[in-house]
């Protein structure tokens, strides 16, 4: 923190450049700096071990959830209706409205790919579309849903 972008570069080079013929301990919550440079990770949560994998490996395995953005205009109760009936959909969230356009964020089982049908909805429903995103999982998403899913057990 503090670093301005040339500097945080420089930092990450060093790190992985020293990391070719040393062992170097980073210890962070900065989670996309690690991602960033770290080649392998262990998440600590209250004093314990609970991951130690690559940063790829870990946000494969710890995700709980994939999701994805839809902005669309037009019948919003029926599009969310049809929505819910996608295979792989969990949840499905009506972020915002503006003027005509309405956002959703659609939770998904964590492989699901729901775009396809999203858009094949939409074409049928004669609805506009603005966005349809997946969004990525990053470390800090799998770090979440670590420590969320042990607060909840």
């Amino acid at each position: 923190n503090g670093l301005d972008p040339n500097q945080i570069r420089l930092s990450r080079e060093l790190i992985k450049r020293l990391g070719e013929r040393h062992t170097i301990l980073v210890s962070t919550h900065i989670l996309h700096e690690v991602e960033m440079t770290c080649d392998r990770v262990v998440i600590i949560n209250k004093g314990k071990i609970r991951a130690s994998d690559t940063p790829q490996n870990l946000i494969r395995r710890l995700r709980a959830a994939g999701a994805v953005s839809f902005q669309m205009a037009g019948d919003i109760d029926t599009a969310r209706s049809k929505m819910k009936l996608i295979p792989g959909v969990k949840k499905i969230e009506k972020k915002e409205t503006r003027q005509d356009w309405t956002t959703f964020h659609i939770t998904t089982d964590p492989n699901a790919e729901i775009r396809e049908e999203l858009f094949n909805l939409a074409v049928e429903g004669s609805w506009k579309v603005r966005e349809l995103t997946r969004h990525t999982a990053s470390l800090e998403d799998a770090f979440v849903d670590l420590v969320k899913e042990e607060e909840e057990a």
